[in-house]
C-alpha cells in the first residue's frame, strides 16, 4: 500500500512518516495541499492522510480535485478543530489531533487492509 501524508506541521508529518515506514508501508510526504496535489498527479497512491487546515490548499479541496480526476484513493482527514472533523465525518475516515499512532494504524487497516507477508499464515 502506498500512502501520501500531507500536513503543514513538519514535526508531526515526519513522525507519521517514520511510524508508517517502520510498520512496512511505503510512504511519501507533502508539506501542503498544493505539494500533495502535485504528488498525486505524478504517482498513484492508495491512501492520503491529510490535515484539513493548511495554507495554499486545504484537505477538502485536495480530495475534491482527486475525485474530479476519478482517482481511486481513500482519504483520512486529520484536524485539531472539531468543526472541521464534523464536516469530514459524512463520507470519509477521520482522526482528531492529537491521536495515538496505534489509532491511525487500526484506521489504516480498516480502510485498506495491509497484505500479509509471504509465508505467514
Amino acid at each position: 500500500m502506498k500512502i501520501l501524508v500531507v500536513d503543514d506541521d513538519t514535526n508531526f508529518r515526519h513522525t507519521l512518516v517514520l511510524y508508517l515506514n517502520s510498520n512496512g508501508w511505503e510512504v511519501d510526504e507533502a508539506a501542503d495541499g498544493l505539494e500533495g496535489w502535485s504528488k498525486l498527479k505524478e504517482s498513484p497512491y492508495d491512501v492520503v492522510i491529510t490535515d484539513i487546515e493548511m495554507p495554499g490548499m486545504d484537505g477538502f479541496t485536495l480530495r475534491k480535485k482527486a475525485k474530479v480526476k476519478k482517482m481511486k484513493i481513500k482519504f483520512i482527514y486529520m484536524s485539531a478543530y472539531p468543526p472541521a472533523v464534523e464536516k469530514s465525518r459524512q463520507d470519509t475516515a477521520w482522526l482528531t489531533k492529537p491521536f495515538m499512532l496505534e489509532k491511525l494504524h487500526r484506521l489504516l487497516q480498516s480502510v485498506v487492509p495491509k497484505p500479509a507477508s509471504p509465508g505467514i499464515a
